[in-house]
C-alpha cells in the first residue's frame, strides 16, 4: 500500500519534502520509496493506474506551483508530467 505523509517532530517539520512510502500489509513494515518537494500544509495525493504499475503523484512544491508526476512502481522511475504553472488539480486515473 502506498500513502503520502509529511514527516514533523513536535510539530515542527524534519524536511522541506512529501514521502512516498509502501506499506508491506503483510509485515507492517514501511519503506520510503521517493520523495517530492513541498512544504507543509500544502497537499499531496496519489491515485493508481489501473493497471496498479504506476501512481499518479500531485503535489505543491510552493504555493501556486502543483505539479503532476507517475511514479513507476517497478522500477521506481519518477516522470514529471507538469511544469509547474498554477494548476487546479483533483486526481484520477
Amino acid at each position: 500500500m502506498y500513502f503520502t505523509t509529511y514527516p514533523v517532530k513536535h510539530d515542527k517539520p524534519l524536511a522541506n519534502n512529501w514521502q512516498l512510502p509502501a506499506l508491506d500489509l503483510a509485515t507492517g513494515q514501511a519503506r520510503l520509496v521517493c520523495s517530492f518537494p513541498g512544504s507543509q500544509g500544502r497537499e499531496a495525493a496519489i491515485a493508481a493506474g489501473p493497471t496498479g504499475r504506476y501512481l499518479l503523484v500531485e503535489y505543491d512544491p510552493h504555493p501556486g506551483t502543483t505539479r503532476l508526476a507517475r511514479f513507476d512502481v517497478a522500477t521506481g522511475q519518477v516522470t514529471q508530467l507538469t511544469d509547474g504553472r498554477a494548476i487546479e488539480a483533483a486526481i484520477a486515473w
